[in-house]
């Protein structure tokens, strides 16, 4: 099993938008994306995960995809040779060279809780897309739906969903 002890969750505490509608605990969050990771066996992950308000996620999808309207989710996968100090500076200089910091992944709860969808599900859908799955064309929409799947079907078995 891959260690994935080092993600790390950035949420944003003045999620206004949400309104009475709260997001999952980080906890869940974070158990989603460490059962994510686990099907990945090559290495350590990191990740930055954001929780933000819709106007946030709006102004991102237009930026850097062109396209002027709310998304649920949006990965942007961190370039491989894009440098890390605060990974490569750590004291375990083997664990650190072991580390791979996959990207950011930005999640907007109101709209997610006003389209009827899981958070978690579009969580692990981010992650894909940071490990290069696409949906593209329907032979790739078939491969990470099933990948999907498979991560969802753990997730929902886990003794902590029981």
């Amino acid at each position: 099993m891959p260690n994935v002890n080092n993600i790390f969750n950035k949420i944003s505490p003045n999620n206004k938008s949400a309104g009475k509608k709260s997001p999952p605990p980080v906890k869940d969050l974070k158990k989603t994306a460490e059962t994510a990771l686990t099907f990945f066996k090559n290495g350590c992950f990191f990740l930055d995960i954001y929780l933000v308000e819709n106007w946030k996620i709006r102004r991102l999808n237009k930026k850097f995809r062109g396209k002027d309207k709310v998304a649920n989710v949006l990965s942007f996968k961190e370039p491989d040779d894009f440098p890390h100090p605060e990974i490569t500076g750590r004291k375990n200089k083997k664990s650190a060279g072991k580390i791979k910091y996959l990207g950011e992944i930005y999640l907007a709860p109101a709209h997610i809780k006003e389209r009827g969808e899981n958070i978690q599900h579009l969580l692990v859908h981010g992650i894909l897309h940071l490990f290069g799955y696409t949906h593209n064309n329907k032979n790739d929409t078939i491969k990470m739906t099933r990948r999907e799947n498979k991560i969802l079907k753990r997730l929902n078995s886990s003794p902590s969903k029981k």
